[in-house]
């Protein structure tokens, strides 16, 4: 505000401009979504008034974000859009990308698989013409997501696995557990149980080195999953525990009720009646 203040007394609007912008980052981050959203507002204001659509569209990016943060997918996307026009009309093709990787994650959240299928394709290819490794990894991410949802398996383990690669080099542990577990759950759905473990276990590795419990719990009731479906009864039941465990110390009802009602499920396969019927209680 000090830095705004001094540049409000220049006359210096374009520094004004970028200071509301700073101020609205800043707000969103803490969780002040409607302070972010009035800073904000300031911003594009100015930009419009400036003429200066490149500036803009970074503003309307953050924008976007704030929406998606608040629930307001819609308005999400219709933000992303606008902000992808002024990009392409600026030629700024890099820019371009990454507001088509957010308009496709909008889409995909909306249940527009087809539609978010085609923008992320189209992402992707202008990601890798500007060799932004980062932008590629985290659009193929959502790609691989999208082509699960359409039952496209080919070209999600293809997008999955180049996900993973790409994660690797640049180190980015959280976003390569996020693709072990989407491959994780391709194989499960297609029954086979030895690749999908492997992708599981890879996942539940990296959330123990990044401390995350709720990475964890998840990738220990996912094991269990897999555990129970080749018929090992006891590591099952196992896992499971963790996982209730887990969810239980982060205070997560659902993913504890979620653990509970799986364990009963392995315990009425072993005919333990009463057990199981404690355990769907307690779910």
């Amino acid at each position: 505000r000090e830095v705004l203040k001094l540049r409000e007394e220049l006359g210096d609007e374009a520094g004004q401009s970028r200071s509301w912008h700073e101020i609205g980052v800043s707000l969103l981050q803490a969780g002040d979504l409607s302070g972010a959203m009035e800073a904000l507002e300031h911003a594009l204001s100015m930009r419009v008034k400036a003429g200066d659509r490149a500036a803009e569209a970074s503003t309307l990016r953050v924008m976007g974000e704030l929406h998606l943060e608040a629930g307001r997918d819609r308005q999400a996307l219709e933000v992303f859009r606008t902000a992808a026009l002024r990009d392409a009309g600026v030629g700024d093709r890099r820019n371009e990308a990454g507001t088509k990787s957010w308009i496709g994650r909008t889409l995909r959240r909306l249940g527009e698989f087809e539609a978010a299928r085609d923008v992320l394709q189209s992402a992707v290819v202008q990601a890798v013409e500007f060799k932004d490794a980062k932008l590629q990894a985290a659009i193929l991410t959502d790609l691989a997501a999208v082509h699960t949802a359409l039952w496209e398996i080919a070209d999600a383990l293809v997008a999955g696995q180049r996900a993973i690669d790409l994660n690797r080099q640049q180190g980015n542990k959280r976003g390569e557990l996020t693709n072990q577990n989407t491959l994780g759950g391709i194989y499960h759905a297609l029954g086979e149980t030895a690749r999908a473990r492997r992708h599981v276990e890879s996942a539940l590795l990296l959330a123990q080195e990044l401390a995350d419990d709720s990475a964890r719990a998840r990738g220990y009731n996912n094991l269990g999953v897999l555990l129970a479906h080749d018929g090992d009864a006891g590591n099952a039941l196992q896992n499971l525990r963790q996982a209730e465990s887990l969810w239980q110390k982060i205070e997560d009802a659902r993913g504890a009720a979620a653990s509970q009602a799986n364990m009963a499920e392995v315990l009425i396969s072993q005919g333990q009646l009463p057990q199981a019927e404690k355990r769907l209680t307690a779910a």
